[in-house]
């Protein structure tokens, strides 16, 4: 009987724990939840976090005709801020946030020239009216690169801009890298026709 009594207790327990456990591990890894409340301030808090602040040269022309009434001016205007940067010439800016480094496609009469302008800095700190507070959940969570248009980053200019590369990251001086932008285009050109030949082997 007490062997009874004791398989029953144990039995009551873990009903009562399990329910519990199993929520928990669907919280860690529930891509759609929130980071819990230590990671965010970590986050926001992270005391050394530095971002580099600058732009295409060619920004610089237009900067005080049209951008500065969305964006607020780099540390620096120069080529070495492009593709391939040299973090040497680039000042710093302190940040509580994600660094970015946004890329624009420069066309000519409509036409892609195959060149591209960089703007690269602190996510808090780029735009005087702040970011799509939904652009801003989607990269504020990982390390990561997506198109975005214009509008989608910048909700409150009217900005006739060609599609944006946007990339984002989180540690110092982190937005100094050179971002290979074709690796993602490469990669789905060889993955797809692979995976439907992969397919078409399975069903027929």
């Amino acid at each position: 009987m007490p062997s009874n009594l004791a398989l029953y207790c144990f039995l009551s327990i873990l009903i009562l724990i399990l329910p519990r456990f199993s929520e928990s591990q669907v919280r860690k890894i529930d891509p759609q939840s929130p980071p819990p409340i230590h990671i965010q301030q970590h986050r926001y808090d992270f005391p050394q976090n530095r971002c580099f602040s600058c732009m295409s040269k060619m920004y610089e022309m237009y900067f005080d005709k049209v951008l500065s009434s969305y964006l607020y001016r780099p540390l620096n205007f120069t080529s070495a801020c492009d593709e391939n940067p040299d973090t040497s010439k680039l000042q710093l800016v302190k940040c509580r946030s994600i660094c970015l480094t946004i890329v624009e496609e420069f066309h000519m009469l409509g036409k892609p020239t195959g060149d591209r302008l960089f703007m690269r800095g602190c996510a808090l700190t780029m735009t005087k009216r702040g970011i799509s507070n939904k652009t801003m959940a989607f990269f504020d969570r990982y390390d990561r690169c997506r198109n975005v248009s214009a509008n989608e980053m910048f909700p409150h200019a009217d900005l006739q801009m060609s599609p944006l590369r946007v990339c984002s990251c989180l540690g110092d001086r982190c937005n100094g890298a050179a971002h290979n932008f074709h690796k993602l285009t490469n990669y789905l050109s060889y993955s797809i026709p692979f995976l439907f030949a992969f397919l078409e082997v399975l069903v027929f």
